[in-house]
């Protein structure tokens, strides 16, 4: 019965160190993006296609909830 529990601890291991290996680049690798590691061109091309009013505004939909949130 041991021998079998440890052949089954031992894939969890390897399972929960391929995880963190796993999070641990993606975190890397965002980092890097994030830092303008990235191609500038993809850069570029976001900033000019985002729009001027973003944030929040109220709008009909918006204020219509509120009004039936009060009663």
């Amino acid at each position: 019965m041991k021998k079998y529990q440890g052949e089954i601890r031992g894939g969890r291991r390897a399972f929960f160190r391929a995880v963190a290996g796993v999070g641990v680049l993606a975190g890397t690798g965002a980092l890097i993006l994030r830092a303008g590691g990235g191609s500038g061109t993809a850069a570029k091309t976001t900033a000019a296609a985002a729009p001027t009013g973003i944030g929040y505004h109220e709008t009909d939909h918006i204020r219509k909830y509120y009004e039936t949130a009060r009663q």
